[in-house]
C-alpha cells in the first residue's frame, strides 16, 4: 500500500457484495456498471469503495484530487471483487476521482466531499399532500441552514440524493411527480446527526 499526500487509514475488509446490500446505514454516493464502483458514505469522513468485475485480475485503486494530482494508490492482486472502509478526514472539502483499472480497462468515478458543519440535533417531520406528488420538509432547529436528503424506494434503488439549503423557517418544498405510488424511504442528514423516515406516496 502506498500513502500520497494524504493519510488514509484502512478499517476494515468486507469480501461479500450482500453486505453492502443490506447495510441500511450507508447511502450510495456515485456508482458505475461493467466493472460495478460505488462509493458510500457511512458516518462522519469514512466513506467505504466497493468494486466488482467480471473476470479475476489484478487491480489498481488511484484517488486524485480535482487538479488529477495523484493522493492514493493501491493495488488489489487476483480479485474479483472487494470492498474497504477508507477514512477521509485529512481531505478538504471538494472533488475528487476514484479510478479503478486492469489489463485493458480504466475507470473513473467521480466523489464530491461536502461536510455540513452544524452538527446540532435536529427533528424532521414530513408532510405528504395526496395526489400532488408534494413533500413537505420541516426541520425543528433554526441553526440548521442546509442538510443532505437521500430518498430510495422499496427495492433499494436511489431516487433523490442531494444536499439541499432550507427555507428561513427550516422547511423545503419537494415535487416528486415523477414517483411510482408506494413506500419510500427518506434519510435526512446534518452533521452526524441522522434521521430516517418511511413515507407512503399515493
Amino acid at each position: 500500500m502506498k500513502l500520497f499526500k494524504y493519510a488514509m487509514v484502512v478499517l476494515f475488509v468486507v469480501k461479500m457484495a450482500t453486505a453492502l446490500a443490506n447495510d441500511s446505514t450507508t447511502r450510495v454516493i456515485i456508482s458505475g456498471s461493467d466493472p460495478m464502483i460505488k462509493v458510500q458514505a457511512v458516518k462522519g469522513d469514512r466513506y467505504r469503495i466497493f468494486f466488482q468485475g467480471e473476470q479475476m485480475e489484478n487491480v489498481w485503486l488511484r484517488i486524485y484530487d480535482k487538479y488529477r494530482e495523484k493522493l492514493y494508490s493501491e493495488e488489489f492482486k487476483s480479485t474479483l471483487e472487494f470492498a474497504k472502509l477508507y477514512d477521509f478526514a485529512n481531505l478538504p472539502d471538494g472533488e475528487y476521482y476514484i479510478e479503478f483499472s486492469g489489463k485493458g480497462w480504466r475507470k473513473t468515478e467521480k466523489l464530491e466531499i461536502l461536510r455540513i458543519k452544524n452538527q446540532k440535533d435536529f427533528t424532521a417531520q414530513l408532510t405528504t399532500f395526496e395526489g400532488s406528488g408534494k413533500v413537505l420538509l420541516q426541520i425543528d432547529n433554526p441553526e440548521i441552514q442546509e442538510v443532505y436528503v437521500y430518498v430510495e424506494d422499496k427495492r433499494g434503488a436511489v431516487m433523490f440524493d442531494d444536499s439541499i439549503e432550507l427555507n428561513k423557517d427550516g422547511s423545503r418544498t419537494f415535487r416528486f411527480d415523477g414517483f411510482a405510488k408506494g413506500t419510500y424511504t427518506f434519510r435526512v442528514y446534518a452533521g452526524e446527526t441522522t434521521q430516517t423516515e418511511q413515507l407512503s406516496l399515493n
